[in-house]
């Protein structure tokens, strides 16, 4: 029954996930200033390795905002915005995103289900990120707001899921 459980939250996060990169692409194709700010001064390049199905990969990966997925999160009261801003020039990327998802207060569509993996590690944030070498692909991921580096990316949800994701 469990089993059974964990996957239904992992694959309720990939739909969330999805539910958000479309939103990501539709914003950046709608707006012009969005999307300006979407790649306007990100500089948080972390080295992150993920193990998909299909083998591992390691890439740099730039952070553009991050929002609270969990009750508890270290970010949880500390912004007023939905999706918070890596910098001040992503601002009007998250402005456009919350308009787009019809994020409230309440934090409707965006709680995440799949909190606790087998490796022990435990995930609280939704970070939109692209990789630095190909900036075209947009990546959700999910991370633990007390994690190494405060709130760094660690598993991929969406596109290509990790393992964690998929097989949990």
């Amino acid at each position: 029954m469990m089993n059974y459980i964990k996957k239904a939250n992992a694959k309720a996060d990939i739909a969330s996930a999805k539910q958000m990169y479309n939103s990501v692409r539709a914003v950046l194709m709608e707006n012009d200033a969005a999307y300006g700010s979407f790649y306007q001064h990100n500089t948080m390049k972390p080295n992150v390795t993920t193990v998909t199905n299909a083998g591992s990969e390691s890439y740099k990966l730039v952070v553009v905002c991050k929002c609270t997925g969990a009750a508890n999160s270290y970010y949880d009261n500390q912004t007023n915005n939905n999706w918070f801003k890596g910098n001040n020039e992503t601002q009007t990327f998250c402005d456009a995103l919350d308009a787009n998802l019809g994020y409230t207060a309440e934090k409707t569509g965006r709680i995440m289900k799949h909190t606790t993996h087998p490796n022990g590690q435990r995930t609280d944030l939704w970070l939109i990120c692209y990789r630095n070498d190909d900036p075209e692909r947009i990546e959700i991921w999910a991370g633990y707001s007390r994690g190494s580096g405060n709130s760094g990316p660690t598993y991929r949800v969406y596109p290509d899921p990790v393992k964690e994701y998929t097989n949990p």
